[in-house]
């Protein structure tokens, strides 16, 4: 006796340009659990990871883009820590400001830092 399955399949669209790499990447982290995360994609697939919930991969995004921490990038970062929820990421900016204040603040005010690093800045310096 044979049995039919109704089944369906989907197109997936790929966009050329290079976030046609992060997707690529991700479609391989998905089926393969490996990955290979340069400075060149790792804001696109922490954007993916976001979108897909992949707490894993949002983790080594936000690590491989702690790699990249500098006063000038630090606001950008923490501001992709915060929309993305990068959890790891935020953890890294904290403490390279902790580490770096002096030198951050001669380049940004606090009044511009993220919300979570700010309330978090003032509760530790209590």
């Amino acid at each position: 006796m044979f049995q039919m399955w109704n089944m369906k399949f989907i197109t997936v669209n790929i966009p050329f340009g290079h976030f046609w790499k992060a997707n690529l990447e991700l479609i391989e982290y998905i089926y393969c659990e490996e990955i290979d995360i340069n400075n060149g994609i790792a804001v696109d697939l922490l954007k993916l990871a976001h979108e897909y919930s992949l707490p894993s991969l949002i983790g080594r995004c936000g690590k491989c883009l702690a790699e990249t921490i500098q006063n000038d990038n630090f606001l950008e970062l923490a501001s992709l820590a915060d929309l993305y929820q990068a959890e790891e990421l935020q953890t890294d900016l904290f403490n390279y400001l902790l580490n770096f204040k002096q030198s951050l603040f001669k380049v940004i005010t606090p009044q511009e830092l993220p919300r979570f690093l700010l309330e978090r800045f003032i509760s530790y310096s209590i």
